[in-house]
């Protein structure tokens, strides 16, 4: 329980930041499930490989937008920043969406028949909360500070 509460003051202290992180999310959740029925719901491609490239498009979208916007002031310089940063987003993001986006889609479509957009939302609320721990702390994290002599 201290840790919820921990983690609660916590979204408190950083509450426009947290703020554009749930705007940037949300519009993310728009464009993984417009990606994810076009891709199973038209297209007829499998529902995990639809979800997985879904979930990779939208981390690429996600990605540029707290760059530039969310965590601006901690960006690093130049494109070859960009890229490693990209790269270390996508490996983190990626293995918490397949960890619990991809297990909640397959467990609540396969075991409990949830509609498969249902699923990947009820994932896409829960996701969030480890991805912007990671991002504050791992991803954006501040520069420590130099202290003059």
């Amino acid at each position: 329980m201290v840790s919820i509460l921990s983690y609660l003051n916590y979204l408190r202290e950083h509450y426009k930041r947290f703020f554009s992180f749930q705007v940037v999310a949300w519009s993310g959740t728009v464009v993984n499930i417009l990606l994810l029925w076009l891709l199973h719901g038209v297209l007829g491609i499998h529902l995990i490989l639809a979800g997985a490239l879904a979930i990779e498009i939208t981390i690429i979208y996600n990605f540029t937008l707290y760059y530039y916007i969310t965590w601006g002031e901690r960006r690093s310089k130049g494109p070859r920043q960009f890229f490693r940063q990209l790269l270390r987003f996508n490996a983190i993001t990626v293995f918490i969406d397949f960890a619990v986006r991809l297990t909640l889609l397959w467990f609540l479509t396969e075991k409990l028949s949830v509609h498969y957009i249902l699923a990947d939302m009820i994932g896409m609320t829960i996701a969030p909360l480890f991805k912007y721990y990671a991002n504050e702390h791992i991803i954006f994290q501040k520069q420590k500070e130099h202290i003059a002599d």
